[in-house]
């Protein structure tokens, strides 16, 4: 196993437990992480008023710089789709944005994202 094997899988059991504060230790440990990796952590920090919306900020930061032609339109998708997301409420939004994602090659995304609900 590579020495960034054992961090990852740490991090994605630690993303298994549902504790934001175990998984964001994990993540800290890393490297970096991927759109959908970075989309599963904020995901777990809904119900965190402070943390979620930073997160959220952070992961459209991430989304524009990791697709390519992300617009206007894209960015104001996905602020919505964590609106929805913040009330536990999947709705249209989030679906558009997965269907975004998949259009992007960003599958993994696509599918943590319809997984939350």
């Amino acid at each position: 196993m590579t020495s960034e094997g054992r961090p990852y899988s740490q991090f994605q059991r630690a993303l298994r437990t549902g504790n934001p504060e175990i998984a964001l230790a994990a993540a800290r440990e890393l490297r970096s992480l991927d759109l959908a990796d970075a989309l599963s952590l904020v995901l777990l920090l809904r119900s965190d008023a402070e943390r979620y919306p930073r997160g959220a900020v952070r992961w459209l930061e991430r989304y524009c710089r990791a697709c390519e032609n992300v617009s206007l339109r894209d960015s104001r998708l996905a602020l919505d789709a964590f609106i929805e997301l913040a009330e536990h409420r999947p709705g249209p939004a989030s679906a558009r944005l997965a269907e975004r994602l998949r259009a992007q090659g960003q599958e993994r995304a696509a599918q943590r994202l319809e997984q939350a609900g």
